[in-house]
């Protein structure tokens, strides 16, 4: 009698699969993930240099795990043709709007401090000179701050967020469907994941949410926002601008 009073468990597998089948789960994961990975950074001024290259790899493997669930909700009826000459004049613009937003916002000031201190959050040549460890974790901060993260914060934000801020049933609400609330906290949030370069990238992001209103093609939207960040991975490296890193 005692067996048939006992509640029935659920397995963890079960609640894992039940999970995996939200139609937002493949979309969401992989920014969810960054986002896991940015207290790891702070146990330590020298734990970025470790936990970014693991970061990037993580969410690249996740972007890769998902990509096969990526073509219902972000390719369906209602998007738009991809224009690649007209993704790349966007992604140009919203560097443009980048470098515009870079002079007019307060930064604090280039020194050179250690990471987690005042100046110079990240910047292995500093800490590790010109060898090959300063130029692989240079590399690995381009492709994470010019690929990888556009690409998750991208499917994350305007593939899923936007669009369930209009309706429950996200799916239902075509690609590139926007009200200003939503357009308004889907941008802001796109810059929080760039906390250190705030104010730029939430010029960049109002430029690419424009794109992405008038072309409603998720692959144009992609291919301008990367193209951006890639470009402004670049001219912080290049311009020692670590602060925006």
């Amino acid at each position: 009698m005692s067996g048939m009073n006992r509640s029935p468990s659920v397995p963890i597998s079960s609640l894992w699969g039940k999970v995996q089948e939200y139609p937002a789960f493949p979309l969401a994961t992989p920014a969810l993930l960054w986002l896991a990975f940015l207290p790891l950074q702070a146990l330590h001024p020298l734990a970025v240099y470790l936990v970014y290259p693991i970061q990037v790899f993580a969410v690249l493997v996740a972007l890769g795990f998902q990509a096969s669930r990526f073509a219902a909700p972000l390719a369906g009826p209602d998007g738009g043709v991809f224009r690649p000459a007209f993704s790349v004049g966007a992604g140009l613009l919203a560097f443009a709007a980048w470098a515009v937003v870079e002079t007019l916002w307060p930064m604090p000031p280039h020194g050179f401090a250690l990471p987690g201190h005042l100046g110079e959050p990240f910047n292995p040549y500093y800490v590790f000179g010109s060898g090959a460890i300063a130029r692989g974790l240079a590399a690995f901060r381009i492709l994470g701050g010019g690929v990888v993260l556009p690409l998750a914060v991208e499917v994350a934000l305007r593939g899923w967020l936007m669009r369930r801020m209009i309706a429950r049933d996200f799916l239902a609400i075509p690609l590139g469907a926007t009200t200003p609330f939503s357009f308004g906290i889907g941008t802001a949030a796109f810059a929080l994941f760039r906390p250190d370069a705030f104010g730029p990238e939430l010029g960049a992001a109002v430029v690419l949410g424009i794109w992405f209103l008038a072309s409603r093609n998720f692959a144009g939207l992609l291919l301008a926002s990367i193209l951006c960040h890639t470009l402004a991975a670049l001219d912080a490296l290049t311009a020692s601008k670590w602060v925006l890193w």
